[in-house]
């Protein structure tokens, strides 16, 4: 079995509704397909083995608050606002590729959706740096066009 993520870019208005209400309200500007499967998989890389605290940058695939008032399936739709849009933004930047290749080399995904024999990634590191670079390209321009993220599992 397997669960996709899809993550959207949200209009400052629609997130400023959404918020209010509990639940997506939104028109998106942008939504990225390419993580869709290996998403558990990036997010563990990028949390450095910390899921419990995960550093900002892994919070691009795991963080914001979930609308109480929306599907609650697989944890429910959760929104990321602008100012943090911006502070993951600056996060996935400053990661360099020598430090995202020190975590894939030292990962242990036990347990993750798409992940490889023993624990470790299901996918050569060079395919994961593409969505990396995708993932930033996506959170610089929702930060600069002061926009949110919503995102759900399905």
């Amino acid at each position: 079995m397997s669960i996709n993520i899809i993550l959207r870019r949200i209009t400052r208005p629609d997130f400023e509704r959404s918020h209010r209400e509990g639940l997506l309200c939104a028109e998106h500007t942008e939504e990225i397909e390419e993580i869709s499967k290996a998403w558990d998989e990036l997010q563990r890389i990028l949390a450095d083995g910390d899921m419990d605290h995960p550093p900002l940058e892994a919070q691009a695939l795991c963080g914001g608050e979930v609308l109480p008032n929306d599907d609650m399936d697989y944890g429910g739709v959760r929104l990321i606002a602008p100012g943090q849009v911006a502070e993951i933004s600056r996060a996935l930047i400053e990661l360099t590729d020598e430090e995202f290749q020190r975590r894939y080399e030292t990962a242990d995904l036990t347990g993750a959706y798409s992940s490889g024999e023993g624990g470790r990634p299901g996918r050569p590191l060079a395919d994961l740096q593409k969505l990396v670079d995708e993932l930033r390209r996506f959170y610089a321009d929702a930060a600069s066009s002061n926009e949110a993220v919503g995102y759900w599992y399905g």
